[in-house]
């Protein structure tokens, strides 16, 4: 169920996604930063798909191009379910 809008849980989400996205303008991004980046652009233009979907590391990285190794997706994933903007599934070993 996605957030509805003016809520604060929206008002939340939207301010994370804000502020990782703006990390980009800094001249000092990691490796990690811009991982982290793509993965959210990347399940965020999939959440706006007519169908729900729960996808895997490899889905993601071939509908999205994404190139992350597994303990970088894996901490990636913990780091935004903690911090309640997806919910993450077990499918097959990631």
């Amino acid at each position: 169920m996605q957030p509805k809008l003016g809520t604060n849980e929206e008002h939340a989400r939207c301010s994370y996604l804000l502020d990782t996205n703006n990390a980009h303008r800094r001249r000092d991004m990691n490796d990690v930063e811009k991982a982290r980046n793509r993965l959210l652009i990347a399940l965020f233009v999939d959440s706006h798909r007519p169908e729900r979907r729960h996808l895997s590391r490899e889905e993601l990285q071939t509908e999205y191009f994404l190139t992350l190794d597994t303990p970088l997706f894996n901490s990636l994933a913990k780091e935004l379910r903690e911090a309640g903007l997806i919910k993450t599934y077990c499918r097959g070993n990631y």
